[in-house]
């Protein structure tokens, strides 16, 4: 059998990077909304917006799989501006609705590495710091961590448009979380297996009573998501946490197209 020479693979993988590019630019995707209720009451608080993406050959690809086929190519960034478009555009009917809460867009922390992002974010919310104000761009703990001065630089732009941040996928404490704080994060995430079974330490775990008052003390609301029965959330709303998320509460909703139009129309139209 012939071995595939390097530059087929090269081409194969441009072909793919491509079909991406058409399917954003063709804005082929389909939009969800799922809530972040509140764990006594059940109503929803909080809203997540994620976007699957549909390529020309009828395969479709969720955020993860986005990122994992884009990260490195100078496409992510894009990609993830049209994720955070997508969260404003639903954002600003819900809003028109009456409905209160921030509404969630999950970020690769490399969209941060040039200007382009932030230049983007200015672009999609018009100079509106009320609207800003409600878009919370989600970024998980491995990325923070590895946040470079430039990251960083460009966070602070972003935060000073009026958004505001989450740290997600937390898997321990080492980290300066009132840090965070100062610099727009006003939200913390963490499974509901990982916030039951208590965050490692080098003496043992931080149990959950422990996550909550650290958490809230360092600024940053928690929200325990992946939460699938009744038992589960009694326990931990036992613990002290305000917000959850996950199958107990309903399965993310796709979002109407004429919604998305009628969203960027108002805004459009200031």
């Amino acid at each position: 059998m012939p071995q595939v020479k390097p530059v087929a693979k090269e081409q194969t993988a441009a072909g793919r990077l491509a079909a991406i590019a058409d399917a954003l630019s063709d804005e082929q995707m389909d939009v969800f909304l799922e809530t972040i209720n509140g764990l006594d009451d059940y109503r929803a608080r909080h809203y997540q917006v994620s976007v699957r993406l549909r390529l020309g050959n009828g395969e479709t690809l969720d955020g993860g799989q986005m990122i994992s086929e884009t990260r490195g190519s100078g496409l992510l960034a894009l990609i993830e501006a049209v994720k955070v478009s997508s969260a404003k555009r639903v954002a600003v009917q819900m809003i028109r609705r009456g409905r209160t809460g921030e509404f969630f867009s999950v970020v690769d922390g490399e969209a941060l590495q040039t200007g382009q992002f932030s230049e983007d974010m200015q672009t999609i919310v018009g100079g509106d710091p009320d609207l800003a104000s409600r878009l919370v761009l989600s970024f998980s703990q491995a990325d923070a961590r590895t946040f470079t001065p430039a990251q960083w630089e460009s966070l602070r732009e972003i935060a000073d448009l009026g958004f505001r941040f989450s740290i997600e996928d937390i898997t321990d404490l080492d980290m300066d979380f009132e840090r965070l704080a100062i610099n727009g994060f006003a939200f913390a995430k963490l499974d509901a297996e990982v916030f039951l079974e208590g965050l490692p330490i080098e003496s043992g775990r931080v149990p959950a009573a422990d996550i909550c008052r650290y958490l809230s003390g360092a600024g940053l609301a928690l929200i325990v998501s992946r939460i699938e029965d009744e038992t589960t959330r009694a326990k931990i709303m036992g613990f002290g946490a305000l917000f959850g998320q996950g199958p107990l509460f309903g399965a993310p909703r796709p979002v109407r197209q004429d919604v998305l139009r009628q969203g960027e129309a108002q805004t459009a139209a200031g």
